[in-house]
């Protein structure tokens, strides 16, 4: 089973990409998903010793590949710290909002060039996008296939 970490958005959140993407892949039975904020409820209580980016990083590395959809606070953060370490850049598959694809913003040319250049994928995905709709999502199934 290929695991794979996916960050974004509340996963609660049913308007979310991270939800709906989610929802693309559950039903898979190669893949097996992660959720950071399942496995950290502890820390994120204050209850743990060690900062919540360390153990991301941890689990991270543990994983065959993280999806990361920037959608919120949180996963610009993790975008933005996992970006930085090439072993986990080169795991990562980035869904980006095409809408946002021509900015000439902080993410396209930190983050996403650093991903970019540690062999990591980027995806735009349409704002409107439906993981029921096979336009939608077929080149995300087949860059996870291939990553």
């Amino acid at each position: 089973k290929k695991v794979i970490f996916i960050c974004g958005k509340d996963k609660s959140d049913k308007e979310s990409y991270r939800f709906k993407i989610s929802q693309l892949l559950e039903h898979n039975t190669n893949y097996q998903l992660a959720y950071p904020e399942d496995l950290f409820e502890d820390l994120l209580e204050g209850q743990a010793n060690n900062s919540l980016l360390s153990l991301e990083q941890q689990l991270a590395e543990a994983v065959d590949l993280i999806i990361l959809i920037p959608e919120s606070p949180g996963s610009f953060a993790e975008l933005g710290a996992f970006s930085t370490r090439k072993e986990l850049a080169e795991k990562m598959l980035v869904l980006r909002q095409n809408k946002y694809k021509a900015d000439k913003s902080f993410i396209n040319h930190g983050p996403i060039r650093l991903v970019r250049s540690a062999k990591g994928k980027i995806l735009d995905i349409p704002h409107d996008f439906d993981y029921k709709n096979k336009e939608h999502f077929s080149e995300i199934i087949k860059t996870v296939k291939k990553m």
